[in-house]
């Protein structure tokens, strides 16, 4: 009969359809930071939470700078598969300087991005991060929480091992890759998504200081993007769809040959 030819052509394409969305490949998203703070060694009880710029690098002065950025991964699907990360940062404003490498460093514990304003911070609220403070206390000499070491210790306040690395000159966008591991670590373990803190390697030498645009800017703001692979649904659940949707199409053909 008619009728079984063309519910075979229809049946043949919904599963196709079907079993082609049981994998969703090459998804891609761009996050924006949640957080992001500076580690001011110059002002070493200031927080820089609500500045428009983050620094990194050495100071003419010698005062050393790191970075903080956390994102949140609450837009890709728990048991994901992350295929690639890479973070754009900006410069857009100051003096063509020389290239100096910054490194990317997964964070090992927690930290407070604060409300701090102004190039140089304010004065930390209780419980913010600064230079000295993990987390600041009530009087900064007793911090709520302390670093290993004050701008944070390597091997204790952060992985050691750097996971991405880029030589920063001036005004440019700049690209840290490969760091899908950082972000599928993060990914499985959420409550361990303490972020990255961003070093110059050049720490020794004044000059190697950069500010780059932070989430509190207009535009130009970091830029996390990552391309993943969604976990396959239950079967159980297609199986049952493919099912109703089968039989529905079926009876719904054999009522329409018997009204003709």
């Amino acid at each position: 009969m008619n009728y079984s030819i063309k519910a075979k052509s229809i049946i043949t394409t919904l599963c196709m359809i079907l079993l082609g969305a049981l994998v969703c490949q090459g998804v891609q998203v761009v996050i924006n930071p949640s957080l992001d703070t500076t580690l001011h060694e110059s002002e070493p009880n200031n927080n820089m939470g609500l500045y428009t710029r983050i620094y990194s690098g050495t100071d003419g002065s010698g005062n050393k700078n790191r970075a903080l950025l956390q994102f949140s991964l609450t837009s890709i699907p728990l048991e994901s598969t992350i295929d690639s990360a890479t973070l754009s940062l900006v410069i857009n404003d100051g003096s063509t300087v020389t290239d100096s490498s910054f490194e990317l460093h997964r964070m090992s514990e927690t930290w407070i991005e604060g409300l701090g304003t102004g190039s140089s911070g304010s004065p930390a609220l209780v419980g913010a991060t600064t230079w000295d403070a993990r987390l600041e206390g009530v009087i900064p000499s007793l911090p709520l929480a302390a670093w290993g070491e004050a701008g944070a210790e390597s091997g204790t306040d952060y992985v050691a091992s750097s996971t991405s690395a880029t030589s920063v000159s001036g005004i440019n966008t700049y690209t840290w890759t490969s760091l899908e591991d950082d972000v599928q670590f993060w990914l499985d373990n959420p409550l361990q998504n303490f972020g990255w803190i961003l070093i110059s390697d050049n720490e020794a030498t004044n000059g190697s200081f950069r500010q780059f645009v932070s989430r509190e800017d207009s535009s130009d703001v970091p830029a996390l993007t990552v391309i993943y692979t969604a976990p396959i649904p239950e079967p159980g659940n297609y199986a049952i769809f493919i099912s109703i949707s089968v039989a529905c199409i079926v009876l719904r053909l054999r009522l329409k040959v018997r009204r003709t």
